[in-house]
């Protein structure tokens, strides 16, 4: 059960941002439009709560209110796959920040 919660949650925050990448990455890198650094101060916000919600779940498996949890981040989790502005997927600056909001994410599940 333990293994499977933990394989359910990172494949929802995973999927949260696709993770597509473009060949069309000719903006400056330090250029960010404010509503894709909105967009990932409020991922990584999500991404930093998933984390603690994974340590919550190491610390007390049991707890079910983990689950509910669990099931509202993965609902959120598709929310943030649909509502980063296009514009920013195109951005070398974004996907390097996306990317490593996700290396956390990865270091974190495999560190718990």
């Amino acid at each position: 059960m333990r293994k499977s919660l933990y394989f359910y949650l990172i494949a929802a925050a995973l999927s949260a941002c696709d993770g597509s990448t473009s060949e069309s990455n000719t903006e400056d890198p330090g250029e960010l439009s404010p509503e894709c650094t909105q967009f990932l101060d409020g991922y990584e916000k999500y991404v930093d709560d998933y984390i603690q919600l994974l340590k919550d779940y190491k610390s007390n498996p049991t707890d079910l209110s983990l689950m509910q949890r669990a099931t509202h981040m993965a609902e959120e989790a598709k929310t943030w796959s649909d509502n980063a502005a296009p514009g920013c997927k195109d951005v070398a600056a974004f996907m390097s920040r996306q990317m490593k909001i996700q290396a956390k994410l990865t270091r974190a599940s495999f560190t718990l």
